[in-house]
């Protein structure tokens, strides 16, 4: 039997606080996780001492879901500084309790399959650590002129935030090392050079794991849903996978509340098809393990009356909990 680990969640907020809320018992009540650390944009209008009234006032939550005091900007590519968030909040949850395992998430995402604590228990690591050049990256040209190509050069990698996880001694000897990149950025920053337009939060750990020479594996829990600059690749059964042309049919694919039926009666994740997006294509070398790790998906809308939030809380029995708390937020 498994034996399970003390796991903790990091998570970036800014909407509303029912959504929040509806976010945490999402986490705590399908993802088992035993503690969650928030963090507010600083640039959030969000009434942080409302929204942790109505977290205390769901018992399931309460003790469990913590707010970082410190509040960072994390505007996504500009400034691009969303891992500084997520470290802020393993260093700070580290004062306040123990844990084993550190997971990084959004606050558009939700776990719909069961099983996900037993997962981070018995894996080291799921970081996607593709390489971060040499596939026509949206970002690549900005990232060849960041500090963080100085430093490593072609070795950069590239990883999904959203889901990923690691052992906490992993975590802070990546955190450290981003240290170093963070001194080299604000030297730059400071001689007067503009900061590029790059997601970081997607390349600085997983770069930094490889650096320190333990090898980014396995993958991000949460399956992605949504067009790349370039397409992706869908994998419909034992087919080959078909290539889809993002420029051709448009971008910024939802899922299906069908799916999400499928996928909650089943047990398991049973999209319409399977995606893999460019960005991914071709190191996925073992696809049936890519799929064995997946628990939940992106991008969810953030309304608490949305589709999906609404059958992923009845189904697991949540849901009036997060009524309760928009109803009390008028």
């Amino acid at each position: 039997m498994t034996s399970l680990l003390r796991t903790a969640l990091s998570l970036a907020v800014h909407e509303s606080p029912p959504t929040i809320v509806d976010q945490c018992l999402n986490n705590v009540l399908v993802g088992g996780y035993d503690a969650i650390v928030l963090h507010v944009n600083v640039n959030a209008q969000l009434d942080t001492e409302l929204l942790m009234r109505l977290v205390d006032g769901v018992p399931a939550l309460r003790g469990v879901v913590r707010l970082n005091p410190a509040r960072l900007p994390t505007d996504w590519v500009a400034p691009g500084l969303l891992h500084r968030a997520h470290i802020a909040n393993f260093r700070w949850l580290k004062t306040q309790c123990a844990f084993d395992v550190f997971a990084t998430d959004a606050s558009n995402t939700l776990v719909i399959r069961p099983g996900l604590k037993e997962h981070l228990s018995t894996n080291t690591m799921g970081v996607d650590g593709i390489p971060a050049c040499g596939w026509q990256s949206m970002w690549e040209a900005n990232l060849r002129r960041d500090p963080l190509f100085e430093m490593v050069g072609e070795a950069c990698r590239r990883n999904q935030i959203e889901g990923m996880f690691m052992r906490t001694a992993l975590f802070e000897q990546a955190a450290a090392w981003i240290d170093g990149y963070e001194e080299r950025y604000e030297a730059a920053i400071a001689a007067g050079r503009e900061p590029e337009k790059v997601p970081r939060e997607e390349y600085v750990f997983s770069t930094a794991l490889a650096q320190l020479g333990h090898e980014p594996q396995g993958t991000a829990y949460m399956m992605m849903r949504q067009g790349s600059a370039l397409g992706w690749h869908s994998f419909v059964g034992d087919q080959p996978p078909v290539w889809h042309n993002a420029l051709a049919v448009g971008q910024g694919f939802s899922w299906e509340p069908l799916e999400i039926e499928r996928s909650l009666a089943a047990g398991r994740l049973m999209p319409l098809f399977w995606e893999v997006l460019a960005d991914h294509v071709p190191p996925i070398p073992d696809f049936a393990a890519y799929k064995a790790g997946k628990f939940g998906i992106k991008r969810v809308h953030r309304p608490v009356d949305d589709p999906i939030r609404r059958l992923v809380g009845d189904h697991y029995g949540y849901r009036q909990w997060t009524l309760e708390a928009s109803a009390l937020h008028g």
